[in-house]
């Protein structure tokens, strides 16, 4: 028997961006920063709001404030019985909400860290019912003998398993997800404006002075929608700030390890479980992306 959960939603993740160092706390050089009134960086990804170190932010004035709101719950659940190729819903599980516990996704930018360092880590996820009961809980070792390896002494190999099988540039499954009209440039361009429009008006209702130097950062930022200062492709393509939303990493396959903490629904904890997802769209200005996936389980029981 197995259990397999589909879960989606966005996750945050606040962190500095090229040319920064991965360990700059506020973002100096690249095109993320913690805005005045915020705290530090602190490189997590947190895929449920009441995580310690979420931070989002207002997208706009009154119904215009809609934009990334960080949370990633169970959509399908199903039991499959492999003698009888039977499947069955398992309602007891929609709305699970799902996290990794203080996982962290290393940017990779090749001068102050391995170029094969991208990589999430560590990998500890935890399936919650809607209403709280921790229900699984298990971590992913890079090296089952070596429980304890940092992940800087791992061999690449030992971080394959962590890491996607590649990017996918205009993905349509991105902009579907995100509730773009599409994946093209013109769409994620229009997506930056509508937001600075939002924010624009947003200002002009916030009285606050820390508040109005955030959104101000903000909406300067939104401004820089092409590199003009590129002259190789034409002299304007697209910018990161806009390319980045329908940008795609896929293929995440981790078979999970490692010691199980909680296990409340019978699953076979001598075996290996299956962790599969993709993460994209991320949104420079909500510090947010989307990711999408199942956890399958083995269960010797059904309860």
């Amino acid at each position: 028997m197995w259990l397999y959960l589909s879960f989606e939603g966005y996750f945050q993740m606040r962190m500095a961006t090229d040319p920064d160092p991965s360990d700059e706390p506020r973002g100096v050089s690249g095109y993320t920063f913690a805005l005045a009134g915020e705290p530090d960086f602190d490189n997590l990804v947190h895929l449920q709001p009441d995580e310690e170190g979420v931070c989002e932010r207002h997208f706009g004035y009154g119904k215009n404030d809609n934009g990334p709101r960080v949370g990633v719950s169970v959509t399908q659940a199903n039991w499959f019985d492999d003698e009888k190729l039977v499947y069955r819903q398992a309602p007891e599980y929609l709305g699970a909400r799902v996290s990794f516990v203080k996982a962290q996704l290393t940017e990779r930018n090749g001068i102050v860290i391995r170029n094969d360092l991208f990589a999430i880590d560590p990998l500890r996820v935890q399936v919650r019912k809607k209403r709280g009961a921790l229900v699984i809980d298990r971590e992913d070792f890079l090296d089952p003998k070596n429980p304890g390896l940092p992940i800087t002494q791992a061999t690449s190999e030992m971080l394959e398993r962590r890491q996607p099988q590649g990017l996918t540039d205009s993905s349509v499954e991105v902009a579907k997800a995100t509730g773009l009209p599409d994946a093209s440039n013109d769409s994620c361009i229009n997506n930056r404006r509508i937001r600075q429009r939002n924010l624009e008006e947003l200002l002009k209702h916030t009285r606050n002075p820390v508040e109005r130097a955030a959104l101000e950062t903000r909406i300067s930022q939104l401004n820089i929608l092409r590199r003009w200062w590129d002259l190789s492709q034409g002299g304007k393509p697209i910018d990161r700030r806009a390319h980045q939303l329908t940008l795609q990493a896929y293929g995440w396959a981790v078979d999970i390890n490692g010691t199980v903490h909680v296990n409340k629904i019978g699953a076979d904890e001598n075996v290996n479980w299956t962790l599969s997802f993709w993460m994209g769209g991320w949104d420079g200005d909500a510090l947010c992306a989307y990711i999408s996936g199942y956890l399958s389980i083995p269960v010797t029981s059904e309860t």
